[in-house]
């Protein structure tokens, strides 16, 4: 008997949600099986001090069931959608796993960057998260089946303008956030940025049809 994979989104089969659903597993798994996620948050300090495997175990730490919630959940379904424009197979899975720890990386090194005498560790995939909030940004720009573009130097400053120009009232929440909440909001700011401006390298690429 053959197995049909519903689409729970127009597009988007069911196994397209297997990838963020695996990281959301680990997210559950590190909150509920570390004693105490501040070990696996990043910061300043925790670098001098030689931790720098925390620039990857930030993003499966959590602070809260709530936080892990939100994060989780909204990686879940984002990933679906964008899983689906990275190809199939191990190569996509190779794809999205990378664009996540390029995201949370992004995330990471802004916080650092923007807070160099903080001894507060930032934990939680929000980054990360917020990288998949970029790329969905950008991808209504993007055409199905269009060719991936080569962008010169002379073209990279107008299109990375017109993407920060288009988004700027996202990019201004996301940066506002902290100042009235208590969150890492360099992380998310970081992350988003990532995702808006280099998603697209992580896309399958389509060779352009050619003319007979």
């Amino acid at each position: 008997m053959d197995t049909i994979d519903r689409e729970p989104l127009p597009g988007v089969p069911q196994t397209a949600f297997r990838p963020a659903g695996l990281l959301a597993l680990l997210m559950i798994a590190a909150y509920f099986g570390v004693a105490d996620p501040i070990d696996l948050g990043v910061s300043p300090l925790a670098l001098e001090q030689g931790r720098w495997w925390t620039l990857v175990t930030h993003m499966f730490a959590h602070a809260g069931l709530i936080h892990l919630a939100f994060n989780a959940l909204v990686l879940f379904f984002l990933g679906g959608p964008i899983f689906v424009r990275m190809g199939r197979g191990a190569m996509a899975w190779a794809r999205f796993m990378l664009f996540f720890l390029a995201c949370g990386l992004g995330g990471a090194f802004l916080y650092v960057a923007l807070n160099p005498a903080s001894i507060i560790p930032a934990v939680g995939a929000s980054g990360a998260v917020f990288g998949f909030v970029g790329l969905m940004a950008r991808l209504p720009f993007m055409r199905p089946g269009q060719p991936m573009p080569q962008v010169d130097a002379n073209g990279i400053r107008p299109l990375t303008g017109e993407l920060l120009l288009r988004n700027l009232f996202l990019i201004g929440i996301l940066s506002l956030a902290g100042l009235v909440m208590p969150i890492a909001w360099e992380a998310h700011l970081g992350g988003f940025l990532v995702g808006l401006l280099l998603g697209p390298l992580f896309l399958q690429r389509r060779n352009p049809p050619v003319r007979r």
